[in-house]
């Protein structure tokens, strides 16, 4: 009885991995979108419980994402500047909103969307990972000095 339930239990694991699949959108302003939520998120968290390592790995979480993605296809200039100005946008909306109903779900919405990306895109990261970690590197140092007002 315990082997078949494992049986059955492992076949359906892997019916639900192959087939039906998370259905999250290929679209870079979407995903740029969420990397602005998660990034806030992260802000929220080093600003009001001075949490830097949530902090760091929300920003390592939200820009992977978003250069897993861009990288993914050629994108313009155009293209990429559009979408780093969403992901502001998007930053500063969970920021204003912080605390709401929204704000959590959304926050929530956007984790689990940049971390299949995460998954769904690592070979892309890893073939980048000099230049993301460089960025990531930078630019989290000028954001933490930034939230803290130092």
């Amino acid at each position: 009885m315990l082997k078949n339930f494992k049986f059955k239990f492992i076949l359906m694991l892997f019916f639900f991995f192959t087939i039906i699949k998370p259905s999250y959108p290929n679209n870079f302003e979407e995903v740029s979108a969420c990397a602005g939520v998660v990034m806030a998120d992260g802000a929220l968290e080093l600003s009001k419980k001075k949490n830097v390592e949530n902090f760091e790995v929300a920003f390592e979480i939200a820009i992977k994402a978003f250069y897993g993605e861009g990288l993914s296809q050629k994108k313009s200039g155009k293209d990429v500047a559009n979408a780093e100005k969403i992901m502001m946008s998007s930053f500063e909306n969970i920021l204003n909103l912080d605390g709401s109903d929204e704000a959590y779900n959304e926050i929530i919405r956007c984790y689990r969307m940049t971390s299949y990306k995460l998954i769904e895109k690592s070979e892309i990261i890893r073939k980048n990972s000099n230049m993301i970690y460089s960025y990531v590197s930078n630019y989290s140092k000028k954001f933490k000095k930034m939230i803290l007002g130092q």
